[in-house]
């Protein structure tokens, strides 16, 4: 249970981080490659992909998941 909600509160802390950082994109305040944001989802997805795979889904993968998008 306790590793639940350690993956549900990371997931929502790294979630706010990456809906700052889009409003910035948005407002223009930063301007980020494209190939930046293709080879961090694909790095992400492949770490998540991976684990799933060897352990199966876990709660605690959910902040990683969530990164990827």
């Amino acid at each position: 249970m306790v590793e639940k909600i350690i993956g549900v509160v990371a997931a929502i802390v790294i979630g706010m981080a990456q809906l700052t950082y889009l409003i910035d994109t948005i407002r223009k305040k930063i301007k980020p490659s494209v190939l930046s944001w293709l080879g961090w989802a694909l790095l992400m997805g492949t770490s998540v992909a991976s684990q799933v795979a060897t352990k199966g889904w876990q709660w605690s993968q959910a902040s990683v998941l969530f990164s990827a998008f």
